[in-house]
């Protein structure tokens, strides 16, 4: 065997051991996106079906001005305004169409549980000027 055949041997051990690495670290990569996406599904939170917006002073105003009057005499603001926003988003929720990701589709679309939280950042400054808030 002369050298010039013994380096095209070598030369060409070499790009296939690279090509073989190369496939590998792909076909790894792969089974691990793969055992993601499986243990991701099988790992549902309700924090996967949690939505979070703001609500702007504005749109509670509005809904005061509209929705206020027909608030039942034992139930306060907030809690007429948490039944009807929940009220709303089932609706719309409703109106979505399906996309087809279940056997089969829903027919109601029910909120489990709705909660505010309120921007009282002052308040809580306060109350820890006075020592009545403990962190």
């Amino acid at each position: 065997m002369t050298r010039q055949t013994q380096g095209l041997f070598v030369g060409c051990l070499f790009v296939s051991i690279a090509l073989f690495v190369i496939v590998y670290i792909d076909y790894m990569r792969q089974l691990a996106k793969n055992n993601f996406v499986e243990w991701d599904v099988k790992t549902v939170t309700a924090g996967d079906y949690t939505i979070e917006f703001d609500i702007e002073e504005r749109f509670y105003r509005v809904f005061k001005e509209n929705h206020g009057a027909s608030k039942p005499a034992d139930m306060t603001m907030v809690q007429h305004f948490k039944k009807w926003i929940t009220a709303e988003m089932e609706s719309k929720l409703k109106q979505m169409p399906d996309l087809g990701f279940e056997d089969e589709p829903q027919e109601e679309v029910k909120i489990a549980l709705a909660t505010f939280a309120f921007d009282n950042a002052e308040l809580i400054l306060l109350l820890r000027e006075r020592g009545l808030y403990i962190n």
